[in-house]
């Protein structure tokens, strides 16, 4: 059964579900958001896509799920849904498709066994959740032991901003709360996730986590590791610095 808040948010994305793959919001927002996220699963398609069992939570109308399942054939997906009208036209959209399945259901009690993805995919829906704590708990529960989540939401990194859209968000489009990347990360990490690299692109966090106390799936493919951690970053610097100045860390043992 729905909370009234889950409830809210079915109206609200039931009314605009016809509208919500618009040219117009493709080219000014999702279009950039989608082609850098399906980038960052594409570079890891070797391991992370391969014969994977994959889970779309909110996936809406199914755009990311539809564009997956006709690149990586050999993986299985499911995406998940609170809106019936958001879950028809994703069922259209990728109609043909013997390996997408979806389910109308809600974050807080997810409908699968104890690991039964690889991988979940948690796009522009993170500030809509009423309870964080739980939606992260369940995403940890249904994956495998070393299994990968990729959260996607909008980044608040500046705190004056960040105060005022947590005071007039939840008005305007029944947000939850909003986040600074900062903060979904130190979500993720308190609720059982070992973040593996953060970024923020189009106005979005991209934090990809693996499941704590487990191995990595893969190390990162060769392009990624540029993007999160090349020669720009702070990180490479002082790992570039500490390299050129080993002799300061000797400890003189006579």
């Amino acid at each position: 059964m729905l909370t009234p808040h889950e409830a809210t948010n079915r109206r609200i994305f039931s009314r605009v579900a016809k509208r919500y793959d618009s040219p117009l919001a493709r080219r000014v927002y999702f279009g950039r958001l989608y082609r850098h996220l399906l980038k960052i699963l594409e570079r890891e398609a070797g391991t992370t896509l391969g014969g994977a069992r994959v889970l779309d939570v909110a996936c809406g109308t199914g755009e990311i799920i539809n564009n997956l399942a006709r690149r990586f054939s050999g993986s299985a997906y499911t995406g998940l849904d609170i809106t019936p009208a958001m879950l028809e036209r994703a069922k259209k959209k990728t109609a043909g498709l013997a390996n997408v399945s979806f389910v109308e259901a809600t974050v807080d009690e997810l409908p699968f066994l104890d690991g039964a993805f690889d991988l979940v995919i948690c796009s522009e829906a993170f500030h809509h959740f009423s309870d964080p704590g739980r939606a992260l708990s369940e995403m940890r529960r249904v994956l495998s032991l070393r299994g990968r989540l990729l959260l996607v939401d909008p980044a608040f990194n500046r705190p004056w901003i960040r105060r005022l859209a947590n005071k007039f968000l939840p008005r305007l489009e029944h947000a939850h709360a909003v986040y600074s990347t900062g903060e979904l990360a130190g979500l993720m990490e308190n609720y059982g996730f070992t973040v593996e690299f953060r970024s923020t692109y189009a106005l979005n966090s991209f934090i990809l986590g693996a499941k704590k106390n487990s191995q990595r799936v893969s190390p990162l493919s060769p392009q990624t590791e540029t993007d999160f951690h090349g020669p720009k970053t702070r990180s490479y610097r002082l790992r570039h610095w500490c390299r050129k100045n080993q002799s300061l860390f000797r400890l003189d043992l006579g």
